[in-house]
């Protein structure tokens, strides 16, 4: 039953295992922003520059008006009824 007994690691170890689960979390991470071997992502073309409103126009230009949408207030809740 004695040899059963666990023996801590020593300093040296401790060492190797925590450099070795650090360079894998560090690769891991690389992997994931970097994206090796994957192919470049595209980017979407910057938007076309919205036309100021003219004469008598007031919807879909800068400086137009927007629809907006009320949803009308709750009601108060229902009291329950006193003893």
């Amino acid at each position: 039953m004695d040899d059963d007994r666990y023996q801590p690691l020593n300093r040296r170890l401790r060492v190797l295992v925590l450099v070795l689960g650090v360079g894998t979390g560090l690769l891991v991470m690389w992997s994931v922003l970097e994206r090796p071997g994957a192919p470049p992502i595209p980017r979407a073309a910057a938007p076309a520059p919205s036309k100021p409103c003219g004469n008598g126009a007031g919807v879909n230009c800068v400086g137009g008006l927007a629809p907006v949408f009320m949803v009308p207030a709750a009601s108060a809740p229902a009291r329950p009824p006193s003893r």
